[in-house]
């Protein structure tokens, strides 16, 4: 992201960027820190982000000494604690050599703010004790004792709860409950009740919680006077979320306290702080009578800032926040009051602002409060803030922000609460095939008023549904106030390996006030645990191995060759790797080579994964410069080559081969120098939804963050379904031993994280102030810009001003919900000539009024309805800054009325209504354009080169359901999931069509392209001509789609990948599908697929390709486009033959970005949607 700095003469604010995203954690570098040691020094240790391995230490000796070590990794993304698993992976228990591996983890630093592993928050797999040996749970201990992992939690996830308690013997067992379930135990319980010492106990919940669902609980209770032995548990108070709760308050029950006056135990209230007897301390939400709880969820952007809460203009509280809130990481800040409060008399203030150019910038950022239970988020409409930096200046008013920027306050309210946009919380997610299940949370944020309904399913992918996981489908209820549901997700466990299999997960048919926003799909991988993989912290045994020539074990170590002219050596993982079109992996290595002429020595070695018909026994038939591998087909191969031969680049390269060849498909020189004799170590890292296969090398135990080479490999494609792992080696006229020291494998996909430019770009805002923008168009001369919202309205500004008056203002005809509304506009190109303005939407007829009051058939519901394209003529006598009376001329959807569909249905998850526009006998309606959905309406409208006019439009149907309807994108005749070309004047089909029919209104006549689901935007390169189509996937992949005329890209038969056709899954059991395959038809590969899984992309919105000289040279020719959700805007550079030659990431923080164009000036315009502006990026 771009932050933007005060300066010093205006003392402008910094948080531009933030300011305009309006959702929680934002894009920026993380820090992660931590501080660990080892038992042996052998241990190694790895750092997984969302459970996946991004860097792996192996450790020094000094845990038991507490002498630890500091290892750093940094990343582009913005991290919160919650995703940060540390893990210990090789465990080695020997008790009668003196052999104990363990890891001890200090703390985690993230973003310099500290979180220690002992806290009560921090979940452990590996953990050993003496009363319960290694279980699973919060165990409070530094050590893994055994392989397993600590998991971090999120400071903002839950509630804290401390408990105060001692226990008379110190054998007392206490457990805490909420909602009746345990979710912690401790045993023991120390201190001394008689002189009211006592110890604290410590939980982090995974969800805010309030103290009437909290139980405090004594459950190991013994009585025996002979043995003069009375257990007991004292249990002074508890402390939720900084409000301290006393046990002996008159609100508290007991189900355990002895009465001296009834000579028993009985449950009651009792003013006590002792539990006699096994039974619980209950507690309620008021400590006397209705005193309200509020709980402040901020952080500061330095650390040090002041935070006041005020109740009715008065202070009541005052904190100093934690650093955290550029990273989105958040504390809790609690406060009891002396009464009942509601949000409207609420302020939470900052004060003592300081700001030193560059150097220092505090700031206060409040994620949202919580009153008594209910969530107020601080980006509502409806908040009110004095102190947040917008544009150039600090707006007093309904700023939709988290930031105070300088000294102000959020007033919050309790009226006209909005009721939120509903997503996934995550769109991509994993879990171990033996968990049993995993759990999928729907997040509600911008407000929580009101009652909500959405509906949730899984859809399959290359995981079956009743073998892998169980099918899973329902509606999820959001109550008033409720900000977050969990689906829990059955996984399926079998004794077979078959490799990771994802399906997905997707959110639909929302019922309510609220927005469905992105992500909407979420892909899940499900790591299968049953593989036998490689797994050698070093080489003591074959055992597992397959040696053959010169290889063998020696001194610990896998010798390739010995220091002899001439040999050549393989060794292999006995057993072959399964391979399926979305395996993945991650492989490392430790090496050396050594011996023999040193740094003149030869040739190198290679990892290879083959699946030739020698099996494990393969080995080339030639030494030197074969490395052992040349001749072996079905392989790819990543050689580390120390001898320069014929036409190679040097004597100390990388290079990726295919099939045995020894011409490279690409070679990097590495500034280390492989056989100096120094331990070495490479990671070599595979997706199999991207296709890419990374590299790194290093001279320490630290993964670079860049790799040395990246490389497109059809894993599948070149070597099958299965595959030997090992490496080969030679020598030749010189020679070295070839060592390979240790390696590990595992099958978790790596994170895919595209290069960004280093050049210095900047956000600057144009034109702010609108209401749901979609689109916008330049006149020739840049003096007008014309932006259209999504209701129907457009606005004109005219030399940097924006008009009062609109341009145009069609929102009587608009349907402007969820989805649907004016989607695009267009100017014509000889505009001086033909002052033609183009307006696509989806269309509310006037029988909508007849029905005002029936909530799918009235104005701007979520019926079924249909699109149109009209054409209006802007008035040159007012410097084309409004319309002519009466120019309006409908080019598409002249059929597209009351008649043909019904308004009286929602098809987005009603199937029973017919498809509309086909009428019984299978015909179509000529000019007509459904829209059987909330989503997938029109989209976009283009000028060619040609001067003909290219309308998109969706197939109009369900967005994340299987709908039989879908097929009609299939059909020529029908206009759905099409690109229509048509003649800009008349809306007629072009002669030259591929599939006119001699009738220019004919539907076939106006198709240019098919097979299309939702081509949201679209775009020429004005240089060469191609045609980019940004094509919205399912369930997972989003496409960028080029070709020529008459290209079928598939849709809904096939989704994705990349450069290949992928059959859909779901779609592909339908009975037209079938035929569609049988038939023999073919269809067009996306020029660039986006898989869910790689890439985390929720829906791609395709830009411009650039043609302006603005910008660097590097980016001429380039298509950028948007990920809507992620707001990752990337840049496409295209080989001569059209083919993608790189994806990088060009900027960030543009989350609900829906379209980019190129302004006249040459720099890229981008409409903000949510946040309501124009903006553009300079290179400064």
């Amino acid at each position: 992201m771009i932050k933007f700095r005060r300066s010093q003469k205006n003392d402008l604010p910094c948080e531009l960027a933030l300011n305009c995203e309006n959702l929680e954690p934002r894009t920026m570098l993380s820090s992660v820190q931590l501080l660990a040691a080892g038992v042996t020094g052998d241990e190694l240790m790895e750092l997984r982000i969302d459970n996946v391995t991004v860097q792996t230490w192996r450790l020094n000796a000094g845990a038991d000494q507490g002498n630890f070590q500091s290892f750093q990794y940094q990343t582009a993304e913005s991290l919160t604690p919650d995703r940060i698993r540390v893990a210990f992976i090789n465990d080695v228990f020997d008790p009668e050599n003196g052999i104990d591996a363990n890891l001890r983890l200090d703390a985690m630093l993230l973003d310099g703010v500290r979180y220690e592993t002992e806290d009560a928050s921090v979940f452990s797999t590996g953990t050993w004790r003496v009363e319960d040996g290694v279980t699973a749970g919060f165990r409070q201990s530094e050590f893994l004792h055994a392989n397993g992992f600590f998991q971090f939690a999120a400071t903002d996830t839950g509630s804290q709860v401390t408990i105060r308690a001692a226990g008379q013997t110190g054998q007392e067992q206490m457990r805490l409950l909420i909602d009746n379930n345990v979710v912690a135990t401790w045993n023991n319980v120390g201190g001394n009740p008689n002189q009211q010492i006592f110890q604290t106990f410590q939980f982090r919940a995974n969800q805010f919680v309030t103290a009437d669902r909290i139980r405090v609980e004594f459950t190991n209770d013994l009585f025996d006077p002979s043995n003069n032995l009375d257990r007991n548990l004292t249990v002074q108070g508890m402390t939720l979320d900084g409000v301290e709760y006393r046990t002996d308050s008159p609100t508290v029950l007991s189900t355990g306290t002895w009465r001296s006056e009834t000579q028993d135990v009985r449950p009651g209230f009792f003013n006590a702080q002792t539990l006699h007897s096994n039974g619980y301390f209950s507690f309620s939400n008021n400590t006397t009578n209705q005193n309200s709880q509020i709980l402040v969820i901020a952080s500061g952007s330095e650390g040090g800032e002041q935070m006041n809460l005020k109740i009715n203009g008065q202070i009541v509280r005052s904190w100093v926040v934690d650093r955290g809130a550029n990273s989105g990481t958040f504390q809790v800040y609690g406060y009891r009051a002396d009464s009942s409060v509601t949000a409207d008399q609420i302020q939470v203030e900052f004060v003592g602002d300081r700001f030193v150019p560059g150097i220092f910038d505090a700031n206060l950022r409040v994620d949202r409060i919580l009153v008594d239970g209910i969530e107020f988020q601080t980006e509502s409409p409806n908040v009110f803030s004095n102190g947040t930096w917008i544009g150039d200046g600090l707006s007093f008013g309904f700023a939709q922000s988290e930031f105070l920027s300088s000294d102000g306050f959020f007033q919050f309210t309790t009226g006209g609460n909005s009721p939120g946009a509903v997503s996934l919380a995550s769109n991509r997610l994993s879990v171990d095939e033996s968990r049993g299940a995993i759990n999928v949370d729907i997040r509600r944020q911008g407000g929580t008023d009101g009652t909500l309904v959405i509906d949730y399913a899984t859809v399959p992918g290359t995981a079956t549904a009743g073998q892998d996981y169980v099918k899973t489908s329902g509606s999820i209820v959001f109550l008033p106030g409720q900000s977050v549901a969990t689906v829990n997700v059955p996984i399926l466990d079998d004794s077979l390996y078959e490799g990771n299999e994802t399906f997905s997960f997707t959110v639909d048919n929302l019922r309510g006030n609220g927005t469905l926003a992105a992500p909407r799909t979420a892909t899940i991988l499900i790591n299968d645990t049953d593989a036998v993989i490689p797994s050698f912290t070093s080489f003591t045994s074959s055992q597992s191995l397959r040696l053959n020539g010169d290889a063998a074990l020696d001194n610990g170590t896998l010798r390739l060759t010995r220091a002899v002219n001439s040999v050549r050596g393989s060794a292999y993982f006995a057993a072959p790797m399964p391979i399926n079109a979305t395996t993945s992996f991650q492989t490392e290595f430790g090496f050396r080579i050594d011996g023999g002429q040193g740094t003149s020595g030869a040739d190198g070695f290679a990892f290879i994964i083959q699946n030739s018909a020698a099996g494990n026994a393969a080995l080339s038939s030639s030494v030197g410069g074969s490395l052992g591998y040349t001749g072996i087909d079905r392989s790819v191969v990543i050689e580390f080559d120390t001898f320069q031969n014929p036409g190679e680049v040097s004597s100390n390269h990388v290079s990726v081969s295919i099939n045995g060849s020894p011409t490279a498909l690409i070679t990097r020189n590495s500034a280390i120098d492989f056989n100096g004799g120094a331990n070495l170590r490479a990671w070599i890292d595979y997706n199999g939804d991207a296709q890419t296969l990374a590299v790194y090398v290093s001279n320490s135990a630290t993964k670079p963050t860049t790799p040395l080479m990246v490389a497109n490999v059809d894993l599948q494609g070149v070597v099958g379904n299965q595959g030997f792992l090992g490496f080969t080696a030679a020598t030749g006229g010189a020679n070295n031993n070839h060592r390979i020291l240790d390696w590990n494998f595992s099958f978790v996909p790596p994170i895919v994280v595209p290069p960004s430019p280093g050049t210095q770009l900047v956000n600057q805002v144009v034109s702010s102030g609108y209401v749901q923008p979609t689109s916008m168009e330049f006149s020739s001369d840049g003096r007008n810009m014309y932006v259209a919202q999504q209701a129907g309205q457009v606005f004109v500004v005219r030399d940097g001003q924006r008009l009062a008056t609109p341009f145009i203002d069609i929102s009587a005809q608009v349907n402007g919900t969820r989805d649907r509304g004016l989607m695009d506009i267009a100017l014509h190109p000889d505009f001086e000539n033909n002052p033609y303005v183009y307006l696509l939407f989806t269309y509310d007829p006037p029988e909508v009024y007849q029905n005002a009051s029936h909530p799918l058939a009235g104005p701007d519901r979520n019926g079924n309805r249909a699109g149109r394209l009209i054409r209006v003529t802007a008035d040159a006598s007012t410097n084309y800054t409004t319309t002519l009376a009466g120019s309006e001329v409908i080019l598409l959807g002249r059929n597209s009325v009351w008649s043909n569909f019904n308004a009286f249905v929602n098809s987005t998850s009603d199937f029973n209504a017919p498809p509309a526009g086909i009428l019984p006998d299978g015909t179509n309606i000529q000019d007509f354009i459904a829209t059987d959905s909330e989503s997938h309406t029109v989209g976009a409208i283009e000028f060619g080169p040609d001067g003909a006019l290219y309308v998109s439009i969706g197939d109009g149907t369900s967005y994340n359901r299987v709908d039989p309807r879908t097929v009609r994108v299939q059909d020529i005749d029908n206009l759905s999931g099409k690109i229509l070309r048509i003649d800009p004047l008349t809306g007629q089909g072009l002669s030259d069509n591929p599939f006119f029919n001699g009738d220019a209104d004919a539907n076939r006549s106006k198709v240019y392209q098919l097979g299309l689901r939702n081509p949201f935007r679209m775009s020429f390169d004005s240089v060469t001509g191609r045609f980019y189509v940004g094509d919205v996937g399912w369930t997972r992949w989003e496409e960028i789609n080029s070709a020529g005329p008459g290209a079928n890209f598939g849709w809904p038969y096939f989704e994705g990948g990349n450069s290949t056709s992928i059959r859909t899954g779901g779609y592909q059991d339908l009975p037209a599908a079938q035929a569609f395959y049988g038939s023999g038809q073919t269809v067009v590969a996306p020029t660039l697929g986006l898989s869910h899984a790689a890439t985390g992309i929720n829906a791609v919105v395709a830009g411009a390709v650039y043609r302006g000289t603005a910008y660097p040279a590097q980016f001429q020719g380039n298509l950028f486009f948007n990920d809507l959700g992620q707001g990752i805007v990337s840049s496409v550079a295209f080989n001569p033959d059209g083919s993608v030659a790189d994806v990088s990431t060009f900027t960030t923080g543009a989350r609900y970005v829906v379209q980019i164009v190129q302004g006249v000036d040459g720099n890229l315009y981008y409409v903000d949607l949510d946040d309501g502006h124009i903006g553009r990026w300079v290179f400064v």
